[in-house]
């Protein structure tokens, strides 16, 4: 695919590239190693080891990082966050649409902020969903689907009553 830039910016230095050049990702995969995968938001995929951490320690998988990326030495043409700017922000609930939805318990949503999201009714506590039915959720990178979005956490908006007039 063909990317574009929304938002440039130059770092004239380090402390410049620590705040606004500092890159959204969210943690894909983290092992107990001190290393795992970040999904960047413009769909880039980067290597983290602990040491980039400011504190050390561990992280959980769908934790919000700004980070400043670069060149992956061990792996040409990959990349690996070299620092973590600022700490781990909490998951955020995002609101969506759910815009699919199979009898066999599965679906799409659509949420606020632009990202089409797995939907399992697993993550619904069982429930089947209906399409255009309000939900809120954790929206998580997909590990069966690298570069994907998968829902946690699924709730059903209050007093929302679906599209179908169910």
């Amino acid at each position: 695919g063909k990317w574009q830039a929304r938002e440039v910016r130059r770092c004239a230095d380090a402390a410049e590239a620590e705040g606004s050049c500092a890159e959204s990702a969210v943690v894909a995969e983290w092992r107990p190693q001190g290393y795992g995968f970040v999904h960047v938001q413009d769909g880039r995929r980067a290597y983290i080891h602990r040491s980039a951490l400011p504190q050390g320690g561990d992280l959980e998988v769908g934790a919000s990082l700004a980070v400043v990326l670069g060149e992956d030495p061990r792996n040409p043409g990959k990349w690996c966050v070299e620092r973590i700017a600022g700490s781990p922000a909490p998951q955020e609930r995002c609101a969506g649409v759910v815009s699919e939805w199979s009898p066999r318990g599965f679906g799409f949503a659509t949420f606020e902020d632009g990202r089409r999201a797995y939907l399992h009714s697993s993550q619904c506590q069982g429930a089947h969903l209906d399409i255009g039915e309000r939900i809120v959720a954790t929206v998580v990178p997909d590990d069966r689907m690298p570069g994907k979005w998968q829902a946690q956490g699924v709730e059903r908006c209050a007093g929302d009553s679906p599209a179908t007039g169910a």
